[in-house]
């Protein structure tokens, strides 16, 4: 294999990264670029790279432009579904603006909206709200802060905000990457909306194709949903040390620093029950398409986007990688 085609596979990760806003390091670490250029993993990777190049100039068909993967809700229009979707008071978004009569003020059912600002108020040590500034479709009308929850799809899979490593960030601060116990450097992340609405993150160069995915399992009237994405350090500790002490509510963790939640790539998506769940069934068929795969033994909700290893599954006809037993 040629030199040659080594720098080109290295060139066209390094563009994608940077579009991504992404380390380097990280991306040559997730296709095992940094253990060499071997002879048997660059045609595959030379795939990889074009494939990149191509997602990074995914189109939003809602938006006609490219997608804003930190702010997704500005791609669209949402409908309002609660008949008693009240507007918040803006200097207080816990109270209700009231009329002059002392009424409550409403978004009528069934009106359409876009959210041009998010705010994220918090309740409780996980729990929170999301509001968003509702204007008519148009821009004309300004309607003012109500909750998402009274949405078309309570603003699940929606993307909030960019999350940027702080200046100087340590190796175990909110954006520091991880893989098998090696600090790889800080990447770029964005807020999500999860399944319970909680806020999760992920990591901002793995939004479009989560989103290609969650849209072709809506057009097929199938709700995929986040429950995890990324985490840091020290979340990933916490995680690690409820297990092994038994504690309520812990399952399986990986020790922090050798999960692929720490490195941008892990999914825990919505499937309660594995099989026969009809996320899960969607997901067996058609995720490997889109470059997830399943990757641990027993745990169906754990995804990876990995596109060289879903590949290589979609090829086998199978939607796991071959350590994956149950």
């Amino acid at each position: 294999m040629t030199r040659n085609l080594a720098a080109s596979v290295r060139d066209r990760l390094k563009q994608h990264a940077d579009a991504a806003n992404e380390d380097f390091n990280l991306t040559l670490t997730r296709y095992g670029l940094e253990r060499g250029d071997s002879r048997s993993r660059l045609p595959p990777l030379l795939k990889v790279a074009d494939e990149h190049a191509r997602r990074s100039t995914l189109q939003c068909p809602a938006a006609g432009g490219a997608m804003n993967a930190a702010e997704s809700f500005r791609d669209r229009s949402f409908l309002v579904v609660d008949p008693d979707a009240r507007i918040r008071r803006p200097e207080d978004l816990m109270a209700f603006a009231l009329d002059a009569g002392g009424r409550f003020q409403t978004i009528p059912k069934g009106t359409q909206v876009r959210i041009d600002a998010v705010k994220v108020v918090e309740t409780g040590s996980r729990s929170n709200i999301v509001f968003g500034h509702a204007t008519s479709v148009n821009g004309n009308r300004l309607f003012g802060w109500t909750s998402t929850r009274n949405l078309e799809g309570k603003f699940m899979n929606e993307t909030i905000g960019a999350v940027s490593p702080a200046p100087g960030a340590s190796r175990f601060g909110p954006n520091a990457a991880w893989a098998r116990g090696s600090f790889l450097g800080q990447i770029e992340l964005a807020a999500i909306v999860d399944a319970k609405l909680e806020i999760e993150r992920l990591a901002l160069s793995t939004i479009e194709p989560y989103a290609a995915l969650v849209a072709a399992a809506a057009r097929d009237g199938v709700l995929v949903t986040l429950n995890s994405g990324f985490r840091s350090y020290p979340e990933q500790k916490h995680l690690h040390d409820g297990f092994e002490r038994g504690l309520p509510g812990f399952n399986t963790a990986a020790r922090p620093g050798l999960s692929n939640h720490q490195n941008g790539i892990a999914f825990d998506i919505a499937v309660p029950g594995g099989d026969g769940n009809p996320t899960y069934e969607w997901l067996k068929k058609h995720a490997t398409r889109f470059g997830f795969v399943r990757t641990v033994s027993k745990e169906p909700w754990h995804w990876e986007f990995d596109v060289d290893r879903a590949r290589v599954a979609l090829q086998a006809g199978t939607f796991m990688t071959p350590n994956v037993t149950a």
